[in-house]
């Protein structure tokens, strides 16, 4: 996405920052960041314009060898609540969701470590502190050589990322740029429709359905990550001296941006 929004803005300067999810909300409130990112919190502002950006899944990461490899079928929350836990902190990348399956089971996981970023979940899960959960995306098959994943899709809930702007805020023409590069479904006319107040029409309201035509509102294929981009918050921001910049703010942990 970065590098798609760098060709076609390229004297656009782009500013990263991580932050948690509520800390790209207060990034957004406070004129800091003008477009943010998050999986968690932002729906809870009302100050805030929010849009769906994409949907995504967990994963369960182990290392070889690993009992839960020889289960006969998909793995159980019950065979799962076995093993010490690694996942991400309070409040990012989904966690929420997977601490509701877990009590609505009866469960009490023992979560030994948590992070914001996948890549230190992964590193203790090689070092056999306990079983990774992160989001679905988040292995990768050609560096995570030690490290197995297993499908966790049907054990939590899928989690929504959303776009945020905050209400009365001007974007210029290349923070939409930005915005469509981060999702293709979210144009210029769907974004300022939303700051008008305007409904968006169903096709558009869920960018996992969205399409032309035959394909308009049809749902996802199993194995469709839409577009996850996996733990990150991004923050984008004009500056006060004239010079185009984006400021672009990142949790490390499921979708989460300020921008």
């Amino acid at each position: 996405m970065v590098r798609d929004f760098r060709g076609m803005y390229p004297l656009v300067t782009l500013h990263l920052h991580q932050g948690s999810p509520r800390q790209v909300a207060e990034m957004l409130l406070s004129g800091e960041a003008d477009i943010g990112v998050a999986t968690e919190a932002l729906a809870l502002y009302p100050q805030l314009v929010t849009l769906p950006g994409y949907r995504w899944t967990h994963s369960i990461v182990v290392p070889p060898g690993h009992p839960l490899l020889d289960v006969d079928g998909p793995v159980s929350l019950q065979q799962l609540a076995k093993f010490p836990i690694i996942t991400y902190d309070l409040g990012y990348t989904g966690r929420s969701h997977n601490d509701d399956a877990f009590t609505q089971a009866g469960l009490q996981p023992d979560v030994v470590l948590s992070a914001m970023d996948a890549e230190v979940i992964k590193t203790y899960v090689e070092l056999g502190m306990g079983v990774g959960i992160v989001a679905l995306i988040a292995p990768d098959p050609e560096r995570d050589h030690q490290l197995r994943m297993l499908d966790a899709r049907h054990l939590f809930e899928v989690n929504l990322t959303r776009l945020a702007i905050r209400r009365g805020n001007w974007l210029r023409g290349y923070a939409f740029g930005f915005i469509e590069a981060f999702a293709p479904t979210l144009t210029r006319a769907v974004v300022e429709n939303a700051l008008a107040g305007i409904p968006p029409l169903p096709s558009d309201s869920c960018p996992c359905h969205a399409g032309a035509g035959a394909d308009a509102g049809r749902q996802p294929s199993a194995g469709a990550t839409c577009r996850a981009t996996s733990e990150r918050i991004c923050a984008y921001s004009r500056s006060s001296n004239g010079a185009h910049t984006t400021r672009f703010g990142s949790s490390r942990s499921t979708p989460t941006h300020a921008a």
